[in-house]
């Protein structure tokens, strides 16, 4: 129930040290768009702009095997439609590689869904058996050398995606929160858009004193690397402690 959910994330976001609130592996689908509405009407502005959506495929055919829900274009609409919301929003997907019955045309369709979505964050992984799983008794035909090429060849084309988006984020201001600071005195910062520990981080050399861990600093990104990007601080904007 979208309205009890978000109730709850209501009465989070009152305690007064918290600033963000982060939604983590929602399903991909009608449930998670009434969701992110009703958290749009609250205007609920702590929950920060990302959404993680496992959607393990976008073949209807392959999601079928899996007896999981939905196809390419549901997940299209899904992800669309909660963006048209959020236009910041980022998000966090992954699929499952090389299931029992998965063809070339198949994984065509992930690189055409990629292009057309433009994920910010993905995870590739390769199919193999478990038990008590649908996939259990078709077997594992595809070889695993066909499965890695299938992922080395969508890692490639998201890098490229990736690339895409640092230069667009390139010049733009973010409210980072401060993760850790290493031996050389460099910052390790984090977006909204990221969550700790799986997304990219954003590396800020400061010289301007002492800095706290968990405060939340504004940061222009000034450059990027493969995964994660370069900033600098705005001193004139003031920060605030995240607990």
């Amino acid at each position: 129930n979208a309205v009890e959910f978000v109730d709850v994330l209501e009465r989070i976001a009152e305690l007064p040290d918290l600033s963000w609130i982060r939604l983590l592996y929602l399903y991909p689908d009608p449930a998670t768009l009434n969701i992110w509405k009703e958290i749009a009407r609250r205007n609920l502005g702590k929950v920060v702009p990302y959404l993680e959506s496992p959607v393990q495929h976008v073949s209807g055919a392959v999601l079928r095997a899996m007896r999981r829900y939905g196809d390419y274009n549901q997940f299209a609409e899904l992800f669309q439609q909660i963006r048209a919301l959020f236009p910041d929003l980022e998000i966090r997907t992954s699929f499952l590689i090389g299931h029992p019955g998965e063809t070339p045309q198949d994984v065509a369709l992930i690189e055409r869904f990629m292009n057309e979505i433009r994920p910010e964050k993905v995870a590739f992984f390769a199919y193999s058996r478990e038990i008590d799983t649908p996939g259990f008794d078709l077997g594992d035909p595809i070889p695993a050398e066909e499965k890695e090429s299938r992922i080395n060849i969508l890692r490639q084309q998201h890098l490229t995606i990736l690339a895409d988006l640092h230069r667009e984020r390139v010049g733009r201001v973010y409210e980072c929160m401060l993760d850790e600071i290493d031996p050389t005195g460099q910052l390790v910062m984090r977006r909204p858009q990221d969550a700790p520990e799986i997304d990219e981080v954003v590396f800020v050399m400061d010289d301007a004193g002492p800095r706290e861990i968990g405060a939340i600093y504004p940061v222009q990104i000034d450059g990027f690397l493969e995964y994660d990007m370069t900033g600098r601080l705005e001193p004139a904007m003031r920060s605030r402690q995240d607990r």
